[in-house]
């Protein structure tokens, strides 16, 4: 099954707690250019989200995820999320079916005798850690495949069951490699320590999609259900700057981007998320080592050369 109308469900008024009656959530593809969309809150399959323009912004509870090109999102199966996308944006989501994960964790960890003898074992239930990853050059390489087979045609349920099995495994394959992050982690229990990273991550996850507003050490501490200064000194050393330092790092990023492609000083100022033209061009000069107008300045002349380049 593949979705290729990003409004249709709301237009026809779809249940998304349940889409199909006698299959719940079935093996499924997102795969949609759409102007804008908005979902209210429901429950999911195991979800693979990806962007190839534009943002989708995913709402659970008072933490926010934003997918973007190079990034990817996941959610696990029965997670009740909103999720919104701005105009221009090309949605690919992978949609796994119930228990498709147990049953390729279960076919690596168990032996071929055993399998032989039982080959419908199922595996108990497999929690991925939700959160925003970058790209991995394996898993790209399947999704960019997959992607262009979409777009060729559609994939019955034991197609998608094929395709989505090697997804999994490199799936499977980064979340064990994520595990091993665990151990910088202040915890003698290891539940206690994978809690702590999930909620770590959420609080960076937030700041990542909403650096661009007011964006304050409580609402990040909510969204990590965190007091502020538990959060502060965990954020710190697991990974080696505070939230206010990463919210400053991504608005200069973001201002350094706008301000190559023409963006004003001033626009781009309040664009980015900064209150004061004057706090913004001095930070901007401290970190970058130029003042902003005259970074714009050269940015557009470089981006001139080159279209001038291009049409010689």
């Amino acid at each position: 099954m593949i979705l290729r109308d990003y409004d249709q469900p709301q237009r026809l008024g779809l249940n998304m707690d349940a889409p199909c009656a006698t299959l719940g959530w079935p093996n499924m593809l997102v795969h949609a250019h759409t102007q804008r969309a908005a979902y209210p809150a429901h429950l999911g399959p195991l979800s693979l989200k990806t962007v190839h323009a534009g943002r989708e912004l995913n709402k659970v509870g008072h933490a926010r995820f934003a997918v973007i090109k190079g990034r990817y999102l996941l959610l696990n199966d029965g997670q009740s999320h909103a999720h919104a996308v701005d105009a221009g944006t090309e949605v690919f989501t992978v949609m796994f079916r119930k228990g498709l994960a147990e049953e390729v964790l279960t076919s690596l960890a168990t032996s071929p005798e055993k399998l032989l003898g039982a080959p419908d074992l199922s595996g108990t239930p497999t929690a991925f850690f939700e959160r925003t990853y970058p790209d991995d050059p394996v898993l790209s390489a399947l999704l960019s495949a997959l992607r262009a087979e979409a777009q060729r045609r559609n994939l019955g349920q034991d197609e998608l069951e094929e395709r989505f099995h090697p997804l999994l495994v490199r799936l499977l394959e980064l979340h064990h490699n994520a595990s091993c992050d665990l151990d910088a982690l202040p915890a003698v229990r290891f539940a206690t320590r994978v809690e702590l990273y999930r909620r770590l991550w959420r609080a960076r996850d937030f700041i990542e999609a909403s650096y661009t507003g007011r964006v304050t050490l409580k609402e990040i501490a909510a969204a990590a259900e965190l007091s502020p200064h538990h959060l502060l000194r965990l954020f710190k050393r697991f990974f080696g700057e505070t939230p206010h330092q990463l919210v400053t790092k991504r608005r200069l990023e973001r201002a350094r981007y706008l301000l190559r492609t023409g963006r004003s000083v001033t626009d781009t100022c309040f664009d980015v998320g900064f209150e004061s033209l004057g706090s913004f061009s001095g930070l901007f000069k401290a970190q970058v080592g130029v003042a902003p107008v005259h970074y714009r300045a050269a940015g557009t002349t470089q981006t001139r050369k080159i279209r001038e380049a291009i049409q010689a």
